[in-house]
């Protein structure tokens, strides 16, 4: 409440996130919120995406079974107000690249 423009400043961050996942063709399953999910299906694919982003300075957590339903494994993104726009957009760049040669988008 004292900080508006921290507040501000999560939303337009989440809000770009969000576009930039729609546009490269991941599925965040609606999600409207900071904390976006990646659907990524496979537990094996999911934790080889989340290390491989870890590798390029990414931190990406992979949510799997028994946490998620079976065949609905994730990655959970979250977006802060602290990120700068060049964090955003090298962890954008990251899970584009890692996206197409994983095959999910």
């Amino acid at each position: 409440a004292e900080e508006p423009g921290r507040r501000r400043q999560l939303w337009e961050n989440t809000h770009y996130v969000h576009h930039a996942l729609k546009e490269m063709g991941f599925d965040t399953l609606g999600s409207q919120t900071p904390i976006i999910p990646i659907l990524v299906r496979d537990s094996d694919r999911a934790v080889q995406f989340s290390n491989r982003l870890f590798e390029r300075g990414v931190f990406v957590s992979a949510i799997r079974p028994p946490t998620v339903p079976q065949n609905t494994a994730r990655l959970r993104l979250t977006v802060m107000a602290t990120h700068t726009p060049q964090q955003i957009n090298l962890a954008l760049e990251q899970l584009r690249e890692i996206g197409k040669d994983l095959c999910l988008i």
